[in-house]
Formats: C-alpha cells, sequence, structure tokens
C-alpha cells in the first residue's frame, strides 16, 4: 500500500494531466463590454444636483405640463425683475417719509395777484442760485419767516416764485425760490439785486417760533429720533431735559 501522501500527490498529477489534454470544462466566455446606450443614467448628473442644491428641478423637453413638483428655472424676464429689484436696493436708504425728488416748482404763469390786494414785504432779492434757475431773497430781520410755498412778488406784481426752501438764522432766514428752466431767464431779466419781495397779503403765512425752535432734519419728520436745534441754547435746553 502507498503511504497517504503519495496517494494525494498521484492525484494532483492527475489532474494536472487531464488538463493538459482539455478534460476539464471550458471556463465561461468573458461578458461582452458594454456599448454606448442612449438610454437616461439612473444616477443624477451633476447638472441636475447643482439645480437641486438651488432648489430647482429640471424638465425635461419633452414635458410640457404644468407640474407643480418641477419648477423650471427663472425665465429671462425673471431674472431682468430680480436685476431691476437689486439696482432699487443699491439706491440711497432713505426713510418713510422722505421724498427723494422735489416736485418741480409752479410755473410763473400760475402765480398772480389783484391789483388791489396790499402786499406785505418780506425781503429783498440776494441774488441767484443754482447756476441761476433759483432766486434767494433775504429775508427781514423784525418780521417772522414765511413757510415753504409762499409765493413772493415784486412791487409790480410780477412773480418771483415760490419759496422752495427756507434756511439761515432765525433772526434773518434766508428763501430759496427754484424757477422752471424756461421761466429762469424771465426773472433774471427784471429782478435785479436788492429789489424788494412781496406776498399777498390775504394768503402770507408765517412760521410759528416754536417750529423753528425745534426743526425736522431733512427726511426725518417723525421717523426720525434725531433733531436739529435753531441754536446752540435751544439744544443745550433740550437735552438737559434727557434722562440718561
Amino acid at each position: 500500500m502507498e503511504p497517504p501522501d503519495a496517494s494525494s500527490a498521484n492525484a494532483r498529477n492527475a489532474a494536472v494531466a487531464a488538463a493538459l489534454r482539455g478534460g476539464l470544462p471550458p471556463a465561461p466566455p468573458a461578458a461582452p463590454a458594454a456599448e454606448p446606450s442612449d438610454e437616461p443614467q439612473s444616477g443624477p448628473t451633476d447638472v441636475e444636483r447643482i439645480a437641486a442644491q438651488l432648489g430647482y428641478d429640471l424638465c425635461s423637453d419633452e414635458d410640457d405640463s404644468d407640474d407643480e413638483g418641477c419648477p423650471r428655472a427663472p425665465a429671462d424676464a425673471q431674472l431682468e425683475a430680480w436685476a431691476r429689484e437689486e439696482a432699487q436696493l443699491d439706491g440711497p436708504a432713505t426713510t418713510a417719509s422722505e421724498i427723494l425728488e422735489a416736485p418741480p416748482p409752479p410755473l410763473l404763469a400760475e402765480l398772480a395777484v389783484s391789483p388791489t390786494t396790499p402786499l406785505t414785504r418780506v425781503g429783498h432779492v440776494e441774488g441767484f442760485a443754482e447756476e441761476g434757475r433759483a432766486v434767494l431773497i433775504r429775508g427781514l430781520s423784525e418780521q417772522r419767516a414765511v413757510v415753504e410755498g409762499t409765493a413772493l412778488f415784486l412791487e409790480d406784481r410780477r412773480p418771483l416764485g415760490c419759496v422752495s426752501e427756507l434756511f439761515g438764522p432765525v433772526a434773518e432766514p434766508f428763501y430759496l425760490l427754484r424757477l422752471r428752466e424756461g421761466d429762469a431767464p424771465r426773472v433774471q431779466a427784471y429782478a435785479s439785486m436788492g429789489a424788494v419781495a412781496f406776498a399777498p397779503s390775504d394768503r402770507i403765512q408765517l412760521v410759528a417760533p416754536e417750529a423753528l425752535d425745534t426743526r425736522g432734519r431733512d427726511g426725518g419728520g417723525e421717523s426720525d429720533a434725531d433733531q436739529e436745534f435753531s441754536d446752540d441754547e435751544a439744544q443745550a435746553a433740550a437735552l438737559a431735559k434727557v434722562v440718561i
């Protein structure tokens, strides 16, 4: 009897010989290489992943339905609307009561006063400002200032314009009368330096003293916490009342 090791070696040798003679079953053929296919891949593409991060699901061109679950990317019109909104946000910050553009001044043809209406002296022509499109009037020191919107005239009733702004010291204010571009040359022709400016006595309105002491800043009104004062004394008196 052959030892166990010899019989095992013989068995292995026989298996090798059979393999060399083709006795083993043939190996299974290799799988053919995958050919390119037009079928969509099951996984998401890079474009789809980016769209998902932006909150959009891409719809195919063949899908003409208005499926709410598949919103399309914003159209050019929507992008233009966003651009316009961004442009508005880039503008200057304003308060709710602030008006960025003042209304145009009235036409001189709309300003008239009858020959019998008494006139009240308001000040005199100091010159022109804003490239000749505004008349500068120095107010009288012995009289309270007139309110904005007051129409001023020469003694012969020719119009100078309406008060657009009131500024300067309380004791001797200045008035700025803005003019339409077509009216400015006309006023420059007859409003000489030093000419006296009048307001119709039946229409004149004077600024209250308390309104001059504490005036809201430009564009502030009720929405601004800060105020400006006519002088340092008025400001100091107001600040003394503030409890910290």
